[in-house]
């Protein structure tokens, strides 16, 4: 057999095609074509012994993975209807991974920054990831920290940025309750409310604070204190006296 092993995975990942390898090797395409039945006969080989079904299976899925990357070394081939030995099989997997992290990456470390696109049906994790192109996934992305170079798109919208690392807590405040999430309140519907921050801001965050929703005679809501754990607000008509309001309020402010 002529063809190296990384044509044959070339050729089964189709990354290049039976006429391409015929013409280089100086072969009719029927040859190139036995070539590939008989790499993949090789790769399945293992199915047919019941002691290894999960580990042919896969090896195959894996190989296929790896597509078209230079190998340095060959791997082992197993027969078909043979047992196979334990140090083949483990030193192709060994052989594999080290492909794989030639590729990737070690296994267990960052998602090593990059210029083209990374997909997937399914989640994307890791310490940290960063990439110049697109990273894409239908389903979570989560890690310590997530750089991009470009846009943030979660669905159909785009992520707001900004030049700090921040975070958001709104809420609404009423005699009844709370709505929003992230912190506590004393005072709703009273002349003064207190707002505890679930968990502090690292320094003095932004706060916005309206009256109502419900409070057709009260105009202001003003500040008594304002600090990185919470804010005491207080309502009532403009210049005039204190009047018990609901508030609303957003406070944006560092992570």
């Amino acid at each position: 057999m002529k063809a190296t092993t990384s044509e044959l995975i070339s050729l089964v990942a189709g990354e290049v095609d039976a006429q391409t390898l015929a013409t280089r090797h100086g072969v009719p395409v029927e040859v190139v074509t036995g070539w590939r039945s008989a790499f993949l006969a090789g790769l399945r080989s293992g199915e047919a012994a019941r002691a290894r079904p999960r580990w042919s299976r896969l090896f195959l899925a894996a190989v296929l993975v790896v597509g078209t990357f230079a190998f340095a070394q060959t791997l082992t081939p197993m027969v078909a209807d043979q047992p196979a030995k334990a140090d083949d099989v483990n030193g192709n997997f060994t052989l594999l991974k080290q492909w794989l992290e030639a590729k990737v990456g070690a296994v267990g470390s960052n998602l090593a920054a990059g210029t083209g696109n990374i997909s997937t049906s399914g989640s994307i994790s890791g310490g940290s990831l960063s990439t110049g192109g697109t990273l894409n996934a239908t389903g979570s992305i989560t890690g310590g920290t997530l750089v991009s170079n470009g846009d943030v798109r979660m669905g159909s919208t785009f992520a707001p940025r900004a030049d700090e690392n921040l975070r958001i807590i709104r809420g609404t405040v009423t005699n009844t309750g709370i709505t929003g999430s992230g912190f506590t309140a004393s005072g709703g519907g009273t002349t003064t409310q207190t707002i505890t921050f679930t968990r502090p801001f690292s320094a003095t965050p932004t706060v916005l604070c309206t009256v109502g929703p419900g409070a057709p005679s009260a105009d202001a809501c003003n500040f008594v204190s304002i600090s990185a754990s919470g804010f005491v607000s207080t309502t009532g008509i403009r210049n005039v006296a204190f009047v018990a309001s609901n508030i609303t309020f957003i406070a944006i402010g560092p992570n």
